[in-house]
This record gives structure tokens, C-alpha cells and sequence, in this order.
């Protein structure tokens, strides 16, 4: 199996991406190009994306930064997608911080995205509730009985990876505890195993990753006023896990992604580990 390189608690929480307008700027990050989304009053939400710097850059250590702001009373929310196809294979993602302190009205989207009905998620979200569960799996579309998987992080640290193994009969998503690629012994958060009938086909999805607010509801914790930030590190392929020491073969291909919603600060690194994915990043 080839792995790669490198989001709905309903079925009414996506509002098509396939009539966003042509972007006003590109990204180039991870060896990639990105489209940097800008559309007001657009789904899923219905929200203001912004292509601007304040909401999304890459900083001068490479990091990609996803921010929701406030300007004036107006939200603004941030989006990227891959210009090309990956297909097949494993989406790894990467988290370095404590997503259950995301606002109720936050969502973060890890997904493939081909049309409403040809899409792979993991979002992490309680979706406009406080007591919801924050974390789901799901196959569009999900009103489809079996399409989707809800499940607590109850996260146990900040350190998660939260990943899916797209394959042409099934889909195996997981989310671990740690930085992994699969979940050693007392790892696993939630796993899943997808085998109905709208596994995608590979060919015209790209892969995307957003940060927006749930129907468009404004935040509301106490600090409502201030930024939401997701941080992404650098993607990587089998010859920078080769330069990293990891030794993929050369025909592995994976894209993994760390985000941080919080600032970034140093972190231990646990003892090596037959399933490490990466080094995990220490940043001062």
C-alpha cells in the first residue's frame, strides 16, 4: 500500500465548497501549492474567509498559521486546498496542543474534498454545544446511517495524531494519544473502520485543511474578543523522513501535519518508539 504525502455532526453542517470563487492568492508550503481562500458569506458555515495575512502565512520557521479574527464585528475564518490530487493512501495529522480548548463554535477541518457527496473527514468541534462531543470521523454524507463516528478526545496531554487510511474498499481512521503512526498499547483514542458505500473514488479530490466557526456563530467564551489560531509544521515525504533518520522505504509517501491552537511551547520528547512518525517539534 502506497501511504501519501499529506470534516459533520449532520449532514446540513457542510454548505458545498464547489461554488467558492477562483482564489486571490496562492501558497507555496511543504513543497506544495495552496489555494488561499476568499469568499464572504460562504460555506461551510456560512462564514467570511479571508485571504489575508492576518488570517493565514507561513512564519519565518516555516509554520503555517489557520486564524479565525474579528475585525470590527465581523469574523473572518481561514482556508487552504491542495491545487492537486494525492489519491490513495494515508493522511496523517499531527496536533501539539489541547483542542478541547477550542470555543464551542470552532471547528477544525482535516479532510479530502471532492464534492458534498465525495469527501473524508476528521473535525475536531463540539459544534455550537458545550457539553458535545468534540472529536468525529465521517463519510459524506452523513445523514447516510453508518457515515459518521462521534467520539471525546479527552485528551490526556496536547500531543494527538489524528489520521485515515483511504484504500478503494475502506477507510481506517484513528486518534492517538502521542505522535504516531499507528497506536502502540494504550494509545488509541478512537478507531474506525468505514467499509460502506461512499467510499470515494481517487482522482478529482484535494486535500484541505480550514478553520471556521459553526453556522457562523461568533465565539463565545469569555475572551470571545480574541483570535482562534491553528499552527502547522512542515509536511513531509519519505526522503525527509530518510534525512530525519526515520527510514520510511523509498516508496512510502506521507504527508503529516502538526497544529497547535495555542502558542507553541517546548515539549518533552518521549523515549523513541518503533512507531514514531516524526520528531516531535520543540519551539521555544
Amino acid at each position: 500500500m502506497r501511504l501519501l504525502r499529506f470534516a459533520s455532526l449532520v449532514s446540513a453542517a457542510i454548505i458545498g465548497l464547489s461554488a467558492a470563487p477562483s482564489p486571490a492568492r496562492v501558497l507555496n508550503w511543504s513543497g506544495y501549492n495552496w489555494d488561499v481562500r476568499d469568499a464572504a458569506g460562504a460555506g461551510p458555515g456560512p462564514n467570511n474567509y479571508s485571504d489575508s495575512t492576518s488570517n493565514l502565512y507561513v512564519d519565518a520557521a516555516g509554520l503555517l498559521h489557520l486564524k479565525i479574527i474579528k475585525l470590527g464585528s465581523q469574523w473572518y475564518c481561514a482556508s487552504i486546498s491542495a491545487q492537486n490530487s494525492l489519491g490513495y493512501g494515508t493522511y496523517a495529522f499531527q496536533l501539539n496542543s489541547n483542542t478541547e480548548n477550542l470555543d464551542k463554535n470552532v471547528v477544525a477541518g482535516l479532510f479530502t474534498y471532492a464534492s458534498d457527496t465525495q469527501e473524508i473527514d476528521v473535525e475536531l468541534s463540539r459544534w455550537g454545544v458545550a457539553g458535545n462531543q468534540d472529536a468525529q470521523f465521517a463519510v459524506q454524507p452523513t445523514a447516510t446511517s453508518g457515515n459518521l463516528r462521534r467520539f471525546n478526545l479527552s485528551q490526556q496531554g496536547d500531543y494527538t495524531t489524528h489520521l485515515f487510511d483511504w484504500e478503494k474498499s475502506s477507510i481506517t481512521f484513528q486518534s492517538i494519544y502521542g505522535h504516531y503512526d499507528s497506536s502502540p498499547p494504550g494509545t488509541a483514542i478512537q478507531n474506525w473502520t468505514y467499509t460502506g458505500k461512499n467510499i470515494p473514488a481517487a482522482g478529482s479530490e484535494k486535500p484541505y485543511i480550514n478553520l471556521w466557526l459553526y453556522q457562523g456563530n461568533a465565539q463565545q467564551r469569555a475572551n470571545a474578543g480574541t483570535d482562534s489560531e491553528l499552527v502547522y509544521i512542515y509536511a513531509i515525504d519519505d526522503n525527509t523522513c530518510a534525512r530525519a533518520g526515520i527510514g520510511r522505504p523509498a516508496s512510502a509517501r506521507r504527508l503529516a501535519i502538526a497544529a497547535f491552537p495555542k502558542a507553541l511551547k517546548p515539549c518533552p520528547r518521549p523515549a523513541a518508539s518503533p512507531h514514531r512518525l516524526i520528531p516531535e517539534p520543540v519551539h521555544a
